[in-house]
């Protein structure tokens, strides 16, 4: 297997459908009233393990509500999570980021800095996207992630000014004589 074809972490949330099955949806498609938080989820192989690495993306947030961009947009770069460490982190993945593309490489030599590290949520059973988008990583069931660290995440954040995404997904397309409701941002976008 290739780099380009491991799959990504994601940020999803937690949803019961009416029929009473438990399932995720992407935060785009959860209706703000009545969802779950959000959680981070890697999809699994056919015997609920890891895979040896995940991808993911992130945003490098510049301040004043301004993230790096790349032609007018967003730019988004990626990651590599690499699970099951030999240094006894069993189950834990660590989210590994691209020297050059942080400004402030000396801040992630500071003591209070450390890569984020997220472990499967004991006793969870892997759970089904449930919802509308595509990917294709939503075919595979997905282990719910905790951060070692809850902290972690605004640590990085403030030091480096990295923004964890998870993964951006495809919206389903409409029918073009359907009106298409406001448009909300497809991101699984999480500080």
């Amino acid at each position: 297997m290739i780099l380009a074809d491991f799959p990504y972490l994601h940020f999803m949330t937690h949803v019961h459908s009416k029929q009473g099955e438990e399932g995720l949806i992407t935060i785009a498609e959860a209706d703000p009233s009545d969802a779950s938080p959000g959680v981070f989820v890697v999809p699994v192989d056919a015997g609920g393990e890891f895979f040896p690495f995940y991808r993911f993306q992130f945003a490098i947030y510049r301040g004043a509500g301004v993230f790096e961009e790349t032609r007018g947009e967003r730019a988004i770069h990626e990651g590599i999570a690499v699970a099951q460490l030999s240094s006894g982190r069993s189950g834990s993945l660590v989210c590994t980021f691209s020297l050059n593309e942080i400004d402030h490489v000396d801040d992630l030599t500071s003591e209070e800095f450390e890569f984020p590290v997220f472990e499967r949520i004991p006793k969870q059973p892997p759970l089904r996207y449930v919802g509308e988008f595509t990917h294709h990583d939503f075919e595979r069931p997905f282990a719910k992630l905790q951060l070692s660290d809850p902290q972690s995440l605004d640590v990085l954040l403030d030091l480096t000014g990295i923004s964890l995404i998870g993964c951006e997904v495809d919206e389903p397309e409409e029918p073009e004589d359907v009106p298409r409701a406001e448009s909300q941002p497809s991101p699984e976008t999480v500080r």
